[in-house]
């Protein structure tokens, strides 16, 4: 679970940090604004549509198998956006790390059921939802 929040929260912090690089004339892309935003959004939609296709997938098949199918997409398609050419290339890459991201939540949060024993599981539940 913490693999996840981890990732999820360097991310952001990434993509915060070196979006205003990516406006630079020089740093090879070149984007706008919009751009950001659009791809922002992207990241947005694949991380919904990632979680719901592998919740599918993580009720069918085992749960450890599919975080790990999903950190590694992550991973891929991180390493993909550094070697961005264009926007759409950029905006594709990025849809691909959300969905990365999406899959790993929902593997982990369901994995909770099977790690943690029965008597704890509401309170882990609360501490991992941040309503503790």
């Amino acid at each position: 679970m913490g693999i996840t929040w981890v990732l999820d929260g360097l991310e952001v912090t990434i993509v915060g940090i070196v979006a205003s690089v990516l406006t630079d004339p020089v740093s090879g892309l070149s984007l706008t604004a919009a751009q950001i935003g659009y791809a922002a959004a992207i990241y947005i939609a694949g991380t919904c549509l990632g979680s719901l296709f592998f919740s599918y997938l993580t009720d069918r098949y085992r749960r450890k198998k599919l975080f790990l199918i999903t950190l590694a997409l992550y991973l891929v398609a991180t390493v993909a956006t550094a070697f961005s050419f264009s926007f759409w290339y950029f905006a594709l890459c990025r849809f691909f790390t959300g969905a990365g991201i999406g899959g790993e939540y929902s593997a982990i949060y369901s994995a909770v059921d099977e790690l943690v024993p029965a008597r704890l599981r509401g309170q882990v539940a609360l501490f991992i939802s941040g309503s503790y």
